[in-house]
């Protein structure tokens, strides 16, 4: 049973995280101040360090909350209708379609993150590598990698990857439809790099279709930033 004293923090790290929300999306940016934070939430000018430690902490904490939204639960095990390579395939397709659908907020947030950051982006959206790994360690244990491989490893390198990508979506220099085009052919690739015997006819396949999409993406030369309905995100058969 949770205590009346933790029920009352997670009340106040919720709200929060909702007044920071409300400006984000109020200022287009995620430029306000701590103090303008604390007192959007009526709470005390510390109340926000005690409970993310820092501005960065808050936007972080704020941008793992909107892709947790709707996320479908995953298992450590594969069913009957989906293999181990879809199913990172089809997460990074999830992640992709999240950032799109909420791109007023997710936009603004990994800009402002980058920048507390200093420019260095692999911290900004950390909690995708734990994801990330687990995917990848289904796989593994499915002997759809090689023996070889260290999924921890395999997770942060596509977590670089994919973050590369979405930064790229952020400043607009990519729209949205190439932003899931890129990511995928991208992650198809690293894998190919260290898959099984039997693997490999499978990523293979995947990369055919990957290349395709990502060179119907770069000939579309409009700037139009396309919907998640229209994202070329869908695992082949």
């Amino acid at each position: 049973m949770i205590s009346k004293r933790e029920l009352n923090r997670i009340t106040i790290a919720k709200r929060i995280l909702s007044a920071a929300r409300e400006l984000v999306l109020e200022q287009e940016s995620s430029d306000f101040s701590m103090p303008q934070l604390a007192k959007t939430a009526n709470v005390a000018l510390v109340t926000p360090y005690k409970h993310f430690e820092s501005k960065a902490g808050v936007l972080n904490a704020l941008l793992k909350e909107i892709m947790a939204s709707n996320a479908p639960e995953r298992s450590d095990e594969t069913d009957a209708s989906e293999n181990a390579i879809d199913r990172i395939l089809d997460f990074t397709a999830g992640e992709v379609s999240r950032l799109v659908e909420n791109e007023a907020l997710t936009r603004p947030l990994i800009s402002g993150l980058v920048r507390l950051n200093g420019g260095t982006s692999f911290n900004v959206g950390a909690h995708w590598v734990a994801p990330w790994q687990a995917e990848v360690d289904v796989a593994f244990k499915a002997g759809m990698l090689h023996g070889f491989v260290r999924p921890e490893l395999i997770g942060r390198s596509i977590h670089t990857a994919f973050f590369g990508h979405a930064l790229k979506w952020v400043t607009g220099e990519i729209n949205s439809g190439q932003f899931a085009a890129d990511a995928r052919y991208t992650i198809v690739l690293l894998l190919l790099g260290v898959a099984s015997d039997l693997g490999k006819p499978i990523l293979r396949h995947r990369f055919s279709e990957a290349e395709k999409l990502l060179s119907a993406a770069l000939a579309d030369h409009s700037d139009r930033n396309i919907g998640a309905a229209e994202l070329p995100l869908a695992s082949g058969g």
